[in-house]
């Protein structure tokens, strides 16, 4: 019964957060939400990903789009893009050679399937993991169940 139980709470930490992470069906109350902040309140548009800061001003409530900084990393690296296109360009006008390029290496290699052999010691590895968290969930509702 105790192991039972522990592979339910297992399940219950692993499953739990990919529920939570479902919200493709959000309705309109669920859209938002808030964050009690110095200022008035981080409001998280949980669709577009955009969060704003609502504070009272003198016409009312409003909120305004706190700035992205990945738009802004995006703006940097356009311009700096940019700069060096031009800086090449002006080092050619005055014939100056520009080193070669240098190829990146793949970031994806083909490893390939693992032998028999190491697949087995991956699948004996796996399970002796699996076993020893099973033996320290039991233990921990052990000490549980004296402390009550």
């Amino acid at each position: 019964m105790m192991r039972s139980s522990g592979v339910l709470v297992v399940l219950a930490i692993i499953v739990a957060p990919a529920v939570a992470a479902d919200d493709g069906n959000l309705e309109s109350g669920d859209r938002y939400s808030y964050d009690r902040v110095e200022d008035g309140f981080v409001r998280l548009d949980r669709r577009a990903g955009q969060v704003s800061l609502c504070a009272r001003r003198n016409t009312g409530w409003s909120c305004q789009t706190m700035p992205d900084d990945r738009a802004a990393f995006e703006d940097e690296i356009a311009r700096l893009v940019a700069e060096n296109a031009a800086l090449k360009k002006e080092l050619i006008d005055r014939g100056v050679l520009l080193p070669p390029v240098a190829k990146a290496a793949p970031l994806v290699r083909d490893v390939g399937l693992p032998s028999k052999p190491e697949g087995d010691g991956m699948v004996s590895c796996i399970g002796r993991v699996w076993r020893r968290l099973i033996e320290m969930i039991v233990t921990v509702q052990q000490d549980w169940q004296k402390k009550i």
